[in-house]
């Protein structure tokens, strides 16, 4: 057997070797994903530690306008009961605190709550309104995989969906 045909044999057995390993790789990758999925479906989501994506506000539906950089949402984070998220235009975080009634149902407080100051023209949804939820003392209830937050009348002000990725 020449050189030529035994670096044509060790390149083709490398090249089939890892060709394998990458598919045993993926299918085990999609089968870990589906598994968290769905376990995490079958439970309520959590307050904190969730990325909560606006669907709802004052009793309209949510639409990203074309021209969005990405979706409206927030995060509560447990460790330092910090909240992050995205308004539509521009960035915002603060902190917050919360009194739980159950692990499902609270109340919370936000305050120093800042923004970044993008300009972003039309815009399908009103940022300031949504903003405007971080002022002052709200309830919310947690059911399945989505969020609500109401005012202390029980009128619902936004509807969140939990997002994992």
């Amino acid at each position: 057997m020449s050189n030529r045909q035994t670096l044509t044999r060790v390149f083709l057995t490398c090249a089939t070797l890892t060709l394998l390993g990458c598919s045993g790789t993926i299918t085990e990758r999609n089968n870990t994903n589906n598994h968290n999925t769905a376990s995490t479906a079958a439970a309520n989501a959590t307050l904190t530690e969730t990325y909560w994506r606006l669907v709802e506000l004052d009793g309209i539906k949510i639409k990203m306008a074309d021209n969005q950089a990405r979706e409206s949402h927030l995060i509560f984070h447990q460790k330092d009961q910090r909240i992050t998220g995205f308004s539509g235009c521009n960035h915002f975080f603060g902190h917050y605190s919360s009194v739980e009634q159950s692990r499902n149902t609270g109340s919370l407080v936000f305050n120093a709550v800042a923004t970044t100051q993008m300009a972003c023209p039309d815009l399908h949804q009103n940022e300031q309104q949504f903003l405007s939820l971080f002022q002052g003392k709200l309830h919310f209830d947690i059911s399945a995989q989505g969020l609500t937050l109401h005012d202390k009348n029980h009128k619902r002000l936004a509807q969140f969906h939990a997002v994992y990725f």
